[in-house]
């Protein structure tokens, strides 16, 4: 029995279907960028093999997207723009990489995929050299990286874009 001054919301099959479909591709329409999205993932796999400490496997460096791009022994390792010709993908799916028994989860490779079909963005310019990134710390869950220059008259607030740019205070820099 209706109470009354009490009104009984109206959901069309239509509109359920709508908000259903919204909510399955919310993390398509979300923009992926290297430094928030795939960077944390590829340090955590990848990285030790693939760049760090001047390792790099198959003379493929995996820290900077350019390099990604630029590729290595087997060519370039991403097509930016199409996940399915990007021979990362074709590695990382078919289990190949990383070696051993930790792969990535499926939501990672997920998050891979649509950052490259989005273009393989990168939130800001990339350093000149790849060993001038300094992995800081995690805040709300993104691995912050720096390149260790700082904005001018700054508090330690890391600018984490190129040398120099805008008034950094860099070191080394004029």
């Amino acid at each position: 029995m209706k109470q009354p001054g009490r009104t009984t919301p109206f959901l069309s099959w239509p509109m359920v279907a709508a908000m259903g479909l919204a909510a399955a591709t919310a993390s398509a329409d979300q923009t992926r960028t290297f430094e928030a999205d795939v960077r944390p993932i590829l340090k955590a796999h990848c990285f030790h093999c693939h760049g760090e400490e001047g390792k790099t496997e198959g003379n493929l460096d995996v820290r900077l997207v350019r390099l990604l791009v630029a590729g290595g022994d087997s060519g370039a390792a991403l097509a930016a723009g199409k996940a399915g010709d990007s021979y990362l993908i074709e590695r990382l799916e078919s289990g190949e990489m990383p070696p051993g028994e930790t792969k990535l989860s499926s939501a990672e490779l997920r998050v891979i995929r649509e950052w490259i079909d989005q273009g393989a963005r990168t939130a800001r310019p990339e350093p000149a050299n790849a060993d001038q990134l300094a992995f800081t710390r995690r805040r709300a869950g993104v691995l912050v990286v720096s390149t260790g220059c700082r904005p001018a008259g700054s508090q330690g607030q890391i600018c984490g874009s190129s040398p120099n740019p805008g008034g950094c205070v860099c070191p080394g820099a004029a």
